[in-house]
Formats: structure tokens, C-alpha cells, sequence
């Protein structure tokens, strides 16, 4: 089978990072860790293990992190090389284990990724785990599997970037048929958004949200948030002008420009008070109730520090692997809560318990949420170097979220 894989070798670690400074290609070339190659299907661990030929293999910020190697050691123990690069997916079951029930070959699903105790067949599960939350699980290194956090990063399941990968039963949502192939492309992005969303949930319309970043995860944001009934003020920041109209799309009251006057425009969107420090650039000093970082860099959570009211809530959503120059003095001058967001879990919904997938498929079904239009590009996995770099050159290409489609 074609697959994009990523080696984890350290002389091509090297061979990039040294040379990616002079040019991106460097990070995929020939001589880099990404590869397209042919490789013998994955083999299920055991009979409960189904085989999925994907539709579209999403492609997310975190892998074009990974490919830019721009992800920190501490995460590198949790993962097993070389592995196939791909979480997000949807797809058809192409074989069933044969301890698996209520599951056919051909059914539309979209796999949850996570790799948590009960994929891993370990049965006296962890504390974690057994709360419902399986994102904090502490045995992603142990089990019928090798290390990974989730598909994709695991020698032995595959990854979505690849003509098929291996799923546990406990992993798999069928797919129901009003939802798109389009829209089912972004189920993990949703999903991703869901998760923070469904947690801490603003329990009053009077308290303001503002979002940070306006990528797939930015808008699925404003997405969640509706389709969780929140009716309060939801802004979010832009990069770009084609952002900007799909946050309006999506539901957001207001919209604001990325630029050198972002803190002014912060200042009036919320009417806050300019301050200018003794050395450095003046800032809004704070009144926001929620801010939802979805980049992860330096800046945004410099500014979300500095923007929201005392006792705030920010929740860092986007990657950050070495985010510097922050200066910490808002933490504790205002009390602000900051809470870290990984992945999905287990949620709490009208008085049930549901993977934040499930959660996802559920809501996206119920409230017709129509998320096609997000995926602005498609690739074949041949095309894997045209994706990257379409990917780093978003503004360029007008690219919101792309996939590859196998």
C-alpha cells in the first residue's frame, strides 16, 4: 500500500533542521523523516481490530508540526517510529475482526483516534480512564500495541495518510448517512473544538468569548459553541480575509483583524483601557471572560494573558511546543485560570456520557451543521509535497483545511 511515513531518524533530523532554515523542502524532501512509500498493510493486534480504507486523511496543524519538526522531546516517548502520519480520517471498514460485532465491511465510520487503556486491551484500566478521561490515560506506552498517543503515531495501527490503517472496535462511529464525506473530513477539528467547549462551557451569555485563530479549529470553535447553545458574544481573531468570512459563516458576532492595530481594535471591541508599560508596547489591560487560543505561539498567548479580565479563563487549544519571550506577570497579578487542551475525551451531554467523538457526530447531525465548505483542498497521497506546501503557504492558496483524498 502507498503510505506518507515518518521515520524518526536522527541523521535526517539533523539533515533538516540544518538545512530547513535555508528552505521548508528541506523538511520533505528525499533526505528528510517524511517518506512516501510502499509499505505491507498494518496486522490487526487481534479480533477486535477492524481495517479501515480511508476516504479523506486529514491534514492537521500538529502534523505539519511534526513535519517541521517543530514538536518537543517530551512528547517523543509516547510515539513508536517510523509510524504513518494521519489522525484525522473517515472512511469505509474494509475487514472485521473476528470478535467484533454490530460492525460490517463497507460501513461509512470515522475512527476516534485516541489510543487510551481500552484499545490497548489493558483491563484493569487506569484512574483516568475509568473518570472519562481518556486523553489524560497513562498507559498510551503499554498494552497489545506499541507507544502512541493516538493513530498516526503508532508503528502498528497506520495512519490515515495511506490506502488503510487498523482501528479497535471501541474506536469506531458509524458514520450517519446525512453526513458528507466533506463534512465528516472535519469531524476531528470539530471535535477538537468540542472537547474544550463541552467542558467549560461559559455559564452565562453575559460572559464574552473571544477566539484566537482563525484556522479549522478556530471555526469549528464558533461551530461548537453554537451547537452547544451558548448565546452569548463570541469574537474571534483573523488572519486573513477568507477566514474572516467563514468565521462569520459560522456564527460569530464579530471579527477581528490580525495587525499591528489588534490591540486597539481588542481595546475597542471590549472597551478597554490602554496601558503603556515602562519599556515595550502598549497593551488593552483586561476584559474578557474567555479567550480560546487556538495557535499556540508566543504572541497569541502573550495577548490572551493580557486581554483577559482578573479571574479569566484562558484555554491554550493550539500546539505549543516552545512558545518564548512570554511574560507570565498576568497570571498571578489577575488570577487567571489556564488550563491546557489536548485532543478529546469523555463529555457530558443532556444528561448522557459520550465520547467527544461521538458527542461530535451526534451534533453535527442534529443541528444539520454543514462543515464542507472548510475543506478548501484535496490531495492524492502522490501529491504529498504540493500539500505541504500548500499548507505552509495559506494566505497564497486561500487554504482553510485540506485532506488527502485516498
Amino acid at each position: 500500500m502507498q503510505a506518507i511515513q515518518f521515520k524518526g531518524s536522527i541523521p535526517r533530523y539533523a539533515f533538516s533542521t540544518a538545512l530547513g532554515k535555508l528552505n521548508d523542502g528541506f523538511f520533505y524532501n528525499s533526505f528528510s523523516n517524511v517518506q512516501l512509500k510502499d509499505l505491507p498493510p498494518p496486522a490487526p493486534p487481534n479480533g477486535e481490530w477492524v481495517e479501515v480504507t480511508p476516504f479523506y486523511g486529514g491534514i492537521c496543524g500538529s502534523d505539519m508540526g511534526l513535519i517541521l519538526l517543530n514538536d518537543s522531546p517530551y512528547s517523543s516517548p509516547l510515539v513508536s517510529f517510523p509510524f504513518v502520519i494521519g489522525h484525522e480520517n473517515c472512511g469505509t471498514i474494509s475487514k472485521v475482526g473476528s470478535e467484533v460485532k454490530d460492525l460490517q465491511e463497507g460501513m461509512r465510520v470515522v475512527i476516534d483516534p485516541l489510543l487510551p487503556c481500552r484499545t490497548r486491551g489493558i483491563k484493569k484500566i487506569c484512574p483516568a480512564c475509568s473518570q472519562g478521561n481518556e486523553s489524560r490515560c497513562a498507559n498510551f506506552t503499554k498494552g497489545d500495541i506499541s507507544p502512541g498517543l493516538m493513530t498516526g503515531t503508532c508503528r502498528d495501527t497506520g495512519g490515515s495518510w495511506s490506502e488503510v490503517f487498523v482501528a479497535h472496535k471501541s474506536q469506531v462511529i458509524p458514520l450517519p448517512s446525512k453526513i458528507s464525506w466533506k463534512s465528516a473530513a472535519l469531524i476531528d477539528s470539530f471535535a477538537s473544538a468540542l472537547h474544550p467547549a463541552a467542558r467549560y462551557l461559559p455559564q452565562s451569555p453575559k460572559e464574552r468569548i473571544l477566539i484566537i485563530g482563525g484556522g479549522p479549529v478556530g471555526l469549528c470553535l464558533v461551530y461548537a459553541l453554537r451547537a452547544l447553545d451558548f448565546q452569548g458574544e463570541i469574537s474571534i481573531l483573523t488572519k486573513y480575509d477568507f477566514q474572516a468570512q467563514a468565521a462569520k459563516q459560522a456564527g460569530a458576532d464579530k471579527v477581528i483583524p490580525l495587525s499591528k492595530e489588534t490591540p486597539e481594535l481588542v481595546a475597542e471591541n471590549y472597551g478597554l483601557e490602554m496601558l503603556k508599560p515602562l519599556i515595550g508596547k502598549s497593551f488593552p489591560r483586561g476584559g474578557v471572560d474567555f479567550i480560546f487560543d487556538c495557535v499556540g505561539s508566543s504572541r497569541s498567548i502573550s495577548d490572551g494573558l493580557s486581554w483577559l479580565k482578573p479571574g479569566g479563563n484562558l484555554l491554550l487549544v493550539g500546539l505549543a511546543s516552545f512558545p518564548r519571550g512570554i511574560d507570565w506577570t498576568p497570571i498571578w497579578l489577575k488570577e487567571l485560570n489556564v488550563r491546557g487542551i489536548f485532543a478529546y475525551s469523555t463529555e457530558e451531554y443532556k444528561g448522557q456520557k459520550l465520547s467527544t467523538y461521538q458527542l461530535a457526530v451526534q451534533l453535527i447531525s442534529e443541528k444539520n451543521i454543514d462543515l464542507a465548505p472548510l475543506l478548501t483542498h484535496t490531495f492524492r497521497l502522490s501529491e504529498y509535497k504540493q500539500a505541504i506546501s500548500a499548507n505552509l503557504n495559506k494566505k497564497e492558496n486561500s487554504l482553510i483545511k485540506s485532506a488527502f483524498k485516498i
